[in-house]
């Protein structure tokens, strides 16, 4: 009986001690209302009801940008020169002081012997005096964008240097030339109650001299200016310089000339002599010991060979 019951034993699996496979007990939790659904393949993705499907990214569309040229970026530092109110002080104090004096001086040699048919030659005596505005208006435009960093966004707008730089020349030299030579046509208009039939005649090529040359010589001090601002990036360090060379170091050179010769040469190619001569290219009322061609040349020179040395400063140099 013992060994029957061992052998059918044998033949049975044990379901005692050997776990059983494990099944779900539960069913799977229903999904909650308004989580997203996970779309099966073939499917459509739809929003839950009250919820708004999520817009189509779209590819961003590329932005289109005009061609810069140099005449946008002139018409840009231009606006810019026009906007700020010191521009507009400054030309005024110019043409104010260079009106003044010059009216002044030819009203005063109008009535003396001697010098009443002469008084017209001094149409533009004042403008050495008024060259200081100048100087100022052109040293602003540059330390101005400097001290309050307006230079970086400028180059981050024209990439270029070179065309950045060309542009305010541009800007610079036009403005000053108008400058002068409206400077010049109010002197001649407040002139002619005051000298009468003694008054400069327009149609005289070496009188109208005055006006152009005024305006290349008011040119010359604005973008000399604004070379030192660039070099210095300072404006009472470039409107100093400006004023060393335009008057002080006329007094030492002015009175070691009485002893030395080379000091009075040296003191007609400064800007103050050269930038008078320039003013009256026809040698009308200033004289020079030197060839007044050449002294007019060194008047271009101090516009020129600062502007050289500015240009390769802004170029290497970081904003």
């Amino acid at each position: 009986m013992t060994a029957t019951n061992h052998s059918a034993n044998q033949g049975r699996v044990p379901t005692q001690g050997v776990p059983a496979q494990q099944m779900p007990t539960t069913a799977p939790a229903a999904p909650v209302q308004g989580a997203p659904v996970p779309a099966q393949q073939g499917q459509v993705l739809q929003a839950p009801h009250g919820h708004q499907a999520p817009a189509q990214q779209r590819a961003p569309r590329r932005r289109v940008q005009a061609k810069q040229t140099f005449f946008s970026v002139f018409r840009s530092e231009w606006s810019k020169l026009a906007s700020l109110r010191s521009t507009w002080i400054t030309a005024a104090i110019a043409s104010l002081i260079t009106i003044g004096i010059s009216v002044l001086i030819m009203a005063q040699y109008s009535g003396m012997k001697g010098y009443a048919d002469k008084a017209a030659n001094y149409l533009t005596v004042g403008s050495s005096f008024g060259q200081i505005a100048v100087a100022v208006l052109g040293a602003l435009l540059i330390t101005g964008e400097y001290s309050s960093g307006q230079i970086r966004s400028s180059l981050a707008a024209v990439p270029r240097r070179g065309r950045l730089f060309a542009a305010k020349a541009v800007v610079v030299t036009i403005f000053s030339a108008l400058l002068g030579l409206v400077t010049v046509a109010l002197t001649y208009l407040l002139s002619l109650p005051i000298l009468g039939n003694k008054a400069g005649s327009l149609s005289n090529p070496e009188y109208l001299g005055f006006f152009w040359g005024t305006a290349m010589a008011f040119a010359i001090i604005g973008l000399m200016a604004m070379s030192f601002g660039y070099i210095l990036r300072s404006t009472a360090g470039s409107i100093s310089l400006v004023v060393v060379l335009l008057f002080v170091i006329q007094i030492p050179l002015g009175l070691a000339s009485t002893k030395w010769s080379w000091a009075a040469y040296a003191a007609e190619i400064m800007p103050s002599t050269s930038g008078a001569a320039a003013a009256d290219p026809y040698g009308l009322f200033v004289t020079t010991k030197l060839d007044y061609d050449l002294v007019i040349a060194c008047g271009y020179a101090w516009a020129i060979i600062p502007m050289i040395i500015a240009y390769f400063v802004f170029s290497k140099r970081d904003a």
